[in-house]
This record gives C-alpha cells, sequence and structure tokens, in this order.
C-alpha cells in the first residue's frame, strides 16, 4: 500500500475470540542507509507498513485457513520473481527489499495475496502505517526519500486519499505527524478507514481523551511497555470502546519472546493484534500463544473479520 513505503506489514483479522493477527513483511524502497552487523539502518522512511487483513470467512478457525508463516514464503517469492534477496530482515521480523519505488511495496503485498489464493478487496484488504512523524524535516514539511519529494500534510493526507481510492485499503496509522495541526481535517478526509493513532497517542489515556473530544482519529494503538501498567493500559482500551473506537493492541521492536500481549488482546476483546512477521521467534512466539487459546476456546474461538476493526466494551 505505498507511495511512500517503509515497510510492508501483513495483518490477519482473525481467530481468537475475534482478535486479529498481525504479520509485518518489510519491502521498503526508502531507506536503506548501509548494513551494520548484517542489519540494515532505516532512516526517514515514508509508509511504514502495508498490511493484508483477512476479512472473509467468519466463524471459521484461524488454524484451518490461515498459515502466517506460508504467507512469508509466498511473499518472499513474490520478492525473488522483482529479482530481490529475502535475506535481509528488519526489527519486527520482515523482509526488506531495495524496490524502485514506494508504490511497487503496493504491488509486492498484493501479489503475495493473489499468490496465497485470496481475494483482495474480499477476502484481503491493505492498511498503511505512514509512519509520518519520521518523514517530518525542520521545515515543516514532509520528505520523501525514495520519490525525491517534499510535501506538505495537505498533500500528503491527499496522496493517502488516493492509495485509498486506488486500493482495497481498510486502516490508516500516523497519516501524520504526531504533532500536526491537520489531524482532524485527514481523520474526515479517510472516513470510512480506521485511522489510527500511536505517535499521536502514545497509549496515554489524557491524550487519547483530546483525540476523541477532537475527533483526531478513530482508533488507538495499545502499546504496553509504552504507557507502563497494566492497569493503564486496560484503562485505554476501555476508554476506546466507550467511545466506539477501535484498539489496536501492539508490539514494539524491541520485543522478548513473552506472549502476554497475546492473551490481553483476547481478554480486553481489541480485535486487533499487530506483533511482527513469523520470521523471528519473538514474533511467533505471539502466533503461537493465540493458537493456543483458540485451541482452548473450542467452538467459542470465532473469525472476527471486517467487525474486528471496531469493538464494543463486554467486560
Amino acid at each position: 500500500m505505498i507511495i511512500l513505503a517503509r515497510w510492508a506489514t501483513v495483518v490477519a483479522l482473525a481467530g481468537t475470540a475475534g482478535f486479529a493477527m498481525a504479520q509485518s513483511f518489510v519491502v521498503s524502497p526508502e531507506l536503506w542507509d548501509r548494513p551494520r552487523t548484517g542489519r540494515a539502518v532505516l532512516e526517514q522512511p515514508a509508509i511504514r507498513e502495508a498490511v493484508k487483513a483477512h476479512l472473509g470467512r467468519q466463524g471459521s478457525h484461524l488454524v484451518v485457513h490461515h498459515d502466517p508463516t506460508q504467507e512469508a514464503l509466498l511473499l518472499a517469492e513474490e520478492l525473488r520473481a522483482w529479482g530481490h534477496d529475502t535475506a535481509l530482515v528488519a526489527d519486527e521480523g520482515g523482509l526488506a527489499a531495495p524496490l524502485a519505488t514506494n508504490r511497487d511495496a503496493i504491488e509486492v503485498v498484493l501479489r503475495g495475496i493473489d499468490r496465497a489464493g485470496l481475494i483482495t478487496g474480499k477476502e484481503a484488504a491493505l492498511a498503511l502505517d505512514v509512519a509520518a512523524t519520521q518523514l517530518l524535516a525542520a521545515d515543516g514539511r514532509y520528505h520523501l526519500r525514495s520519490e525525491s519529494r517534499v510535501v506538505t500534510a495537505t498533500e500528503l493526507v491527499d496522496e493517502i486519499v488516493e492509495w485509498c481510492e486506488a486500493y482495497p485499503i481498510v486502516s490508516v496509522e500516523d497519516p501524520l505527524a504526531e504533532d500536526d495541526p491537520l489531524w482532524v481535517e485527514a481523520t474526515k478526509a479517510l472516513a470510512g478507514r480506521q485511522v489510527l493513532g500511536d505517535d499521536l497517542f502514545v497509549t496515554n489515556v489524557e491524550y487519547i481523551a483530546r483525540g476523541i473530544r477532537e475527533n483526531s482519529a478513530n482508533a488507538a494503538l495499545i502499546k504496553l511497555n509504552q504507557i507502563g501498567s497494566v492497569t493503564e493500559t486496560i484503562e485505554a482500551v476501555k476508554m476506546c470502546q466507550r467511545a466506539g473506537w477501535g484498539a489496536c493492541v501492539s508490539h514494539r521492536s524491541g520485543e522478548t519472546v513473552d506472549s502476554f500481549i497475546a492473551d490481553m488482546t483476547v481478554a480486553l476483546d481489541t480485535g486487533h493484534l499487530k506483533t511482527g512477521a513469523p520470521a523471528r521467534g519473538e514474533r511467533v512466539e505471539k502466533y503461537n500463544q493465540l493458537l493456543r487459546i483458540e485451541e482452548d476456546l473450542g467452538t467459542a474461538a470465532q473469525y472476527a473479520g471486517k467487525e474486528a476493526f471496531i469493538r464494543p466494551v463486554r467486560f
């Protein structure tokens, strides 16, 4: 999904008790500086993540229809078909490749969806993490290095709207920088889609409350180890749900194999879990825990589909 792409992520709205799973597959044309100890250094990304969201087959079980490891292999095949090495893996386990343009990132993900045998727009859709704060320069404009362009906030929002019209995009995270005054306008322009605040809210209930008052988004990213306590995390989720907002539980770049956020996602009925690509043990463990939870729940585990985006308070 991307004319400014840093990472192509794969999110699966699937499985256990109506939660969503997310896998990040980095296919970045934007920004590789130089390898250090075998890893790439990301600088000035444009669209951070492209997400594939499973939408159909409500009521199905996760293990039957969704194999994230297989999807990772299929996306790797697609990148190799484009002539790119797939050995380089970014912080959250995603594949990284020096694509010629940012729009190529969208095309790679879309073709990966085709390889997986899913119908784009019906069984799978796209989501973006623009991470626009990382693009903002001192001059107040957004610098898109991979496209050799500089745009204003209004121009960036207009471009994202164009992507949403051209591709089946269901969610846009951080379309503007955290202090940009045009968040309300961006949310209006992206009406009908999830507008997810990460840098804007940082899991802080005061910031989320302000966002709800101002209508500056309609969903918040929830990071337990960002706000620092389970109590505050639960309150952030409840606040979003009471307002009819989405609440997307998320991992962070510096993860361990602890899988608590998988349990928390199901327990709080958030509908979303964003936890990286199935290429590193600390990411895969969250998927494994979701599968264990699904097995324990049995027939009570339902496929969330499109309903995973906005969840009411149910606890």
